[in-house]
């Protein structure tokens, strides 16, 4: 359902986690890099950045489908899809078929990513709600 609202609000605030998720990335890979060399630092890195950016990609995508209908929203749909479908997609799948990043890694930043951002989503942040 699309609300009529002018400023619409994505559904989920995505920020907090968004900045954890980027703190764990960079963080992590270092460490990785000391104890499995930098290979292994790479792949992390690489997993966490991809996801890092799907998740900013569908963020805007939800909040462009609880936007009000206009020919820009949907022009600005259509970009995003082709960003991800076209471009995140198959530069990942390059990467880890051709095996310039390796798979064990990059699987482990991607769902460090995706636990810290899911986590930052769904802890309840009562001083924020005071503040609203």
């Amino acid at each position: 359902m699309r609300s009529a609202n002018p400023t619409p609000q994505t559904p989920l605030n995505l920020n907090q986690g968004l900045r954890t998720a980027l703190w764990i990335g960079a963080a992590g890979a270092p460490l990785l890099g000391i104890l499995a060399g930098g290979a292994a630092a790479f792949g992390w890195l690489t997993g966490a950045f991809w996801n890092l950016l799907n998740i900013k990609l569908l963020e805007q995508f939800a909040f462009l489908l609880n936007a009000a209908p206009s020919r820009q929203a949907r022009r600005r749909l259509i970009l995003l899809l082709l960003a991800k479908f076209g471009g995140l997609y198959p530069v990942g799948f390059f990467l880890l078929w051709t095996g310039l990043c390796p798979v064990v890694p990059f699987a482990a930043g991607f769902t460090a990513v995706l636990f810290a951002v899911a986590s930052g989503a769904l802890i309840r942040q009562p001083w924020r709600e005071a503040h609203v």
